[in-house]
């Protein structure tokens, strides 16, 4: 197949799936919160640096921001941005200052509120694509009503019994509001830093979350004895927020005590409903010796498991699987990425991994599956539509929207990708290589390969929020979609 012929195949199936619409209701849980935004440029950051002109430089040039547990400093928020701007990656750090938070609000003046935490994304965005979306979260303040889709439900007790109402009429006045900083910075920008000089190789964002102990991810104790009558409101639901901690993060006896209420809570849901499916959207923590824990307890509870390029060589390094965690950093591709995905799969005993990256997404299913790999691979293409509006303007995706980004093409390097995987299968599964090569999914003896080409948008106008916005669209087609009439091209 020539690459021309390649490109017309998968347009054709990009312009099939953007079609597809979400009948049925979708749980998000458990972090809401409202990001204070900055979008950063060389500009702001000499006004930032002029202002500190006594920043010790030295202290600076020797923090190693990889071993970074958490955020203290002026001078350890420098060696950040000069790390994760030269390599145009992500990085999420608990801050643990409150003087750093108020240090944010005088050198960044230029910057707004908007909709954040993993949850409240996903809840957005799915209401937006008409499907039934509830969240769920510990707290609900009327600042975080305030951003969210006036669409949104939100289940409240009344008289021994769950009802559904508008998250705008359930928000609590008396309830406090969590506030990530979020810095995001474009592709092939320029930044100095005293005499070293920055490049960015992508976009890309850093968010400083607060640690703000009590508040915890998980159902109340007030609602918890009413979850297995709300598990049958829900045909799928995604949670995640575990990586912010239980009442209190640095108490390791409770922080187990909170995984193993929470997965007993996802399991009163399946109560009366064993057909829901539960997928974790992740993300790193501070502590590694409780998140090996969270992982080993929350896996047992959930069905898909959501994460990035960077993330899975993290946990495969928890696993003890180095050599393939070094082959991530050191190349990552899908081949490698297959490889750590199945990794996942069988450690953890689940039956979906899905892996999204700049260009391209892989995903591992444990056979026997819920749909067919072709579903999968048009609900990819789907939710990499969807993605693909928010970066390009900021706000989620309506069903209105999705069409006209059947448009525009999908990226050269997953296109790459696929030629690639196939190629490193072909000596041992020459079958796999044929199939990956011309359908984008392959069949293994007890497990299926899906490998899709996505959209990558250059210079996008928001990078917080694209793997939740992935992640939740592609499940939710997967488990509730409708896709249009495929056709041959889609085999």
């Amino acid at each position: 197949m020539s690459n021309i012929e390649q490109q017309h195949i998968w347009h054709q199936r990009l312009q099939q799936a953007v079609r597809g619409r979400l009948e049925g209701t979708v749980l998000s849980a458990f972090n809401a919160n409202v990001d204070v935004v900055v979008h950063l440029d060389n500009a702001l950051i000499q006004q930032m640096l002029a202002g500190n002109s006594d920043l010790d430089w030295e202290q600076i040039d020797r923090i190693d921001v990889a071993e970074l547990p958490a955020l203290r400093t002026r001078e350890e928020f420098i060696a950040v941005l000069i790390d994760r701007l030269s390599q145009g990656k992500s990085l999420l750090l608990v801050g643990e200052s409150t003087g750093l938070s108020l240090w944010f609000g005088e050198h960044f003046p230029k910057r707004y509120d908007k909709l954040g935490g993993q949850a409240r994304i996903m809840a957005a965005q799915l209401a937006s694509l008409d499907a039934t979306s509830v969240l769920y979260s510990p707290i609900l303040s009327k600042r975080q009503a305030e951003v969210l889709h006036p669409g949104v439900l939100f289940p409240v007790v009344a008289r021994g019994s769950v009802r559904l109402e508008l998250a705008k009429k359930a928000a609590r006045q008396t309830d406090p509001t969590r506030s990530p900083w979020v810095f995001e910075y474009g592709k092939d920008e320029t930044y100095e830093f005293g005499h070293r000089r920055i490049t960015t190789p992508r976009a890309n964002r850093i968010i400083i979350v607060p640690r703000d102990k009590g508040l915890g991810m998980n159902f109340t104790p007030e609602f918890s004895p009413h979850l297995a009558e709300f598990g049958r409101y829900i045909d799928v639901g995604m949670v995640a927020g575990y990586h912010l901690g239980g009442p209190d993060p640095d108490d390791r006896k409770i922080m187990r005590r909170y995984f193993h209420e929470s997965l007993q809570a996802l399991m009163k849901m399946r109560q009366v409903n064993p057909h829901l499916k539960l997928h974790l959207e992740y993300v790193p923590m501070k502590e590694h010796d409780m998140e090996k824990e969270m992982l080993a307890t929350m896996s047992q509870g959930v069905d898909s498991f959501g994460i990035n390029e960077v993330e899975i060589g993290h946990v495969l390094g928890l696993m003890g699987e180095n050599d393939l965690a070094k082959e991530i950093a050191k190349n990552e591709r899908a081949y490698v990425l297959y490889l750590g995905g199945l990794k996942l799969l069988r450690h953890f005993g689940i039956e979906r991994i899905h892996i999204h990256n700049l260009g391209y997404y892989v995903l591992v299913l444990k056979k026997p599956y819920l749909c067919t790999p072709s579903k999968v691979r048009q609900a990819c293409l789907f939710g990499s539509s969807v993605n693909a509006h928010r970066a390009l303007t900021g706000e989620s995706a309506s069903s209105k929207d999705i069409p006209a980004i059947g448009q525009i093409p999908l990226s050269t390097e997953g296109l790459k990708q696929l030629d690639d995987c196939a190629a490193e299968l072909a000596d041992k599964h020459p079958r796999a290589a044929e199939q990956i090569r011309s359908s984008g999914y392959a069949e293994f003896d007890d497990h299926y390969l899906v490998v899709v080409p996505t959209h990558v948008i250059p210079n996008p106008v928001v990078t917080v929020g694209m793997g939740d916005t992935i992640s939740s669209s592609v499940y939710a087609m997967e488990v509730i979609g409708q896709l249009a009439q495929a056709g041959d091209l889609t085999e």
